[in-house]
């Protein structure tokens, strides 16, 4: 199993974000101040239904940015690891030697 860190895909999708895109860099601090205070409310209180609902709708908006990006691609893979995927700003998220 590949290891999968959501800092690590926020990190890499505000990197994709066009700077000048002011819009899309709101959006995406929305979304990632949202995402670490669930993570956080997560850590003290468990799972419940309000956050892990919540949890679905931020990583949905995640993955909507991550796909209006050029090349697309999914929060998923911008979480996995060096080691699974080779990251570059020019190109996006290429697969592996291994197809994945």
């Amino acid at each position: 199993m590949p290891d999968f860190d959501i800092e690590r895909g926020l990190e890499r999708l505000q990197q994709l974000i066009p700077t000048d895109d002011k819009q899309m860099q709101e959006r995406f601090t929305t979304l990632a101040d949202s995402a670490r205070e669930i993570m956080h409310d997560q850590l003290l209180h468990g799972i419940t239904a309000a956050n892990s609902s919540s949890w679905q709708a931020v990583i949905y908006g995640l993955h909507v940015l991550g796909f209006e990006q050029h090349p697309p691609v999914t929060f998923n893979d911008l979480c996995r690891s060096d080691r699974d995927y080779t990251f570059s700003h020019d190109i996006g998220i290429e697969r592996d030697d291994r197809g994945r």
